[in-house]
């Protein structure tokens, strides 16, 4: 196991850190780790993976980012890069950025909490100073929208109006359909002549996203003008 690098995925039996590790299963260079509040849904997710032909190896731990010996239980772990999925990021604060920092691996998350990814980039010169990555909104907005923008643009003469139609986190059956079809081919988009617009996307340039460091939230926003 020396040879492989550890990767610890909190909330990794949630909808889309489940999706995450079953991404990642295919990989035989990594040893996986399927953290959590939950043993006994950690302990079932890594069965799961064991049993679709998992190529690494696969291992369940009891993280809380909440309790007061996280710190401790992240770090026994010695992982070499964590990716956080267990939201809700409204209201989170940034211990587990902090932490992973700290003990020296690298960090991710899926954040979709405007406040939370615009004040992150303030962890930038900490990461650098310990020379690990910290990667924040690694979530559909902006990526996979954007993956979906970057593709068909070249589709339309103009383009005045985004629609973005988000999931409400509440809705257990929704947000599970969407995990289930993330990835997946597009078949016969379409373009809405009037799009619907609850809090209005205006997009004034053809030009594409740069690509920029992954710390820096306010890259985001532009050029595409949507809330994140």
């Amino acid at each position: 196991m020396k040879n492989k690098k550890t990767v610890l995925v909190l909330g990794g039996y949630g909808n889309f850190g489940k999706r995450i590790c079953e991404s990642l299963s295919v990989r035989s260079d990594i040893h996986l780790i399927v953290a959590g509040r939950h043993e006994d849904r950690a302990i079932m997710c890594c069965d799961d993976l064991i049993a679709n032909g998992a190529n690494c190896t696969v291992a369940a731990s009891v993280v809380d980012i909440n309790s007061d010996n996280f710190r401790e239980k992240l770090a026994i772990q010695t992982p070499d890069i964590v990716i956080h999925t267990a939201g809700p990021f409204q209201g989170q604060d940034y211990r587990v950025a902090n932490t992973c920092i700290e003990i020296g691996c690298h960090y991710i998350d899926l954040a979709d909490d405007r406040r939370f990814v615009c004040i992150f980039k303030k962890l930038a010169k900490i990461a650098k100073d310990k020379n690990v990555i910290a990667i924040s909104v690694a979530s559909s907005v902006p990526c996979l929208s954007s993956v979906v923008i970057d593709e068909y643009i070249n589709e339309f003469n103009g383009l005045d109006e985004i629609d973005f139609r988000g999931v409400d986190p509440r809705a257990q059956e929704s947000r599970s359909s969407a995990a289930s079809n993330a990835g997946r081919e597009l078949s016969n988009p379409t373009c809405s002549p009037k799009p619907w617009r609850p809090r209005g996307v205006s997009v004034n340039s053809l030009s594409r996203p740069p690509i920029s460091t992954p710390t820096d939230a306010s890259a985001f926003t532009r050029p595409w003008n949507y809330p994140l």
